[in-house]
């Protein structure tokens, strides 16, 4: 009897279980037109820690740009490249994987 239910808690645990990309990685993002979207939680609080990250290094580097006197500087917004690249790494890696066959 509890080798049954064992068993059943088991196969209810593979049902509910996350789906995995070819590589074996969680679905985080879904392709929608040329991007992606997240579709799982971990997506958005990667998005959401992502932004925030962004913003503070963005802040700072304005900050620093105004304490040497250039109040106007664009260079501060170049740090957004990386977080975009990474970004688009990460969406593409946790994404469903593309079967081209």
């Amino acid at each position: 009897m509890i080798r049954v239910v064992i068993k059943s808690h088991v196969q209810a645990e593979a049902a509910m279980a996350v789906k995995l990309n070819r590589e074996g990685r969680e679905i985080w993002f879904q392709p929608i037109l040329w991007g992606w979207a997240p579709s799982h939680w971990k997506g958005w609080a990667f998005l959401a820690g992502l932004i925030f990250a962004a913003n503070a290094c963005v802040w700072l580097l304005i900050e620093i740009a105004k304490f040497m006197g250039q109040s106007d500087a664009v260079w501060p917004f170049l740090i957004l490249f990386p977080f975009i690249a990474y970004a688009w790494w990460l969406a593409a890696r946790h994404s469903p994987s593309k079967d081209f066959s």
